[in-house]
Formats: structure tokens, sequence, C-alpha cells
């Protein structure tokens, strides 16, 4: 029998999602990234008090205040960002329908989650040369991941 932590499970997805990502592989990139992000963000959580979802929130909260307007719950705000990645996965009305949304932005934005969660962590030390280059690319303009 084999043994792995949550975070070297959630690792190793997260490598394959951007590795699949680079592919255009956004579909199969998306489950993936999303699976890692909710480890790595429970488990930023429970050590940090924080986690992506939680640092969006407070964005929020900030901005709603400044223009007057009703904060919302946490559990919004994880709805509204979870709601590309929970369609994907989920099929509560037992049909076949066409999912509509961005994909590639869908999997950017989760594995984006997911290394900020991740480096919440590790405390901010490169989690390994595959997703700092895929960080480092969207930062730098450059389109490709080698």
């Amino acid at each position: 029998m084999d043994e792995l932590t949550k975070i070297a499970c959630a690792r190793i997805q997260l490598k394959t999602a951007i590795r699949l990502y680079s592919e255009r592989n956004y579909v199969a990139s998306i489950t993936l990234a999303g699976a890692a992000h909710e480890v790595f963000g429970q488990i930023a959580d429970g050590k940090m008090g924080v986690n992506t979802f939680k640092a969006v929130k407070s964005i929020y909260d900030i901005l709603f205040q400044l223009l007057n307007m009703n904060h919302v719950s946490l559990k919004s705000v994880i709805h509204d960002l979870n709601s590309g990645y929970n369609e994907m996965k989920h099929n509560n009305s037992k049909i076949d329908y066409p999912v509509l949304f961005n994909f590639e932005y869908e999997a950017h934005e989760l594995i984006l989650g997911a290394l900020m969660n991740y480096e919440l962590i590790i405390w901010g030390t490169a989690p390994d040369k595959l997703t700092a280059k895929f960080s480092d690319r969207f930062e730098s303009g450059h389109p490709e991941i080698k």
C-alpha cells in the first residue's frame, strides 16, 4: 500500500493541472486544479486561519464598505468563485446540457488560487519549477510553459 500526504496528493494534482493547461486541456485542468485548490485551501485555513476564499471576502468587505453596500457571506463568495468548477463536476439535473463559460480562464483562476493557497501553507517558498513557471507566465506576459 502506498502512502502520500494530502499536500503531496494535491501537489501532484496541481502539477498535472498545469501540464494539462499548457496542452490546452482546460476541462481536465479545471478538475485537478479545483481539487488541489480545495485541499490546499483547507490546510492553509487550518494552519494560517486564511485561504484565498477568505482573502477575497476581505477585499469584498472593504469594497462594499466603501460603496455603502451590504456585505456578502463567505459562503456566497465560495459559491461564486467555485460556480464554474462545480458546474462541471456535478449534474443534479440528471440531463445533458451545455456548460457555458470560459474554460481557459476558469482553469487559470483555479491554478492561481491553488498556488496562492499552497504559498500560504509554506510561507512563500516556490512550490517547484513547474508551478513557479506557471505563476511567472502571467506576470511576464509569456504565453508558453516549458
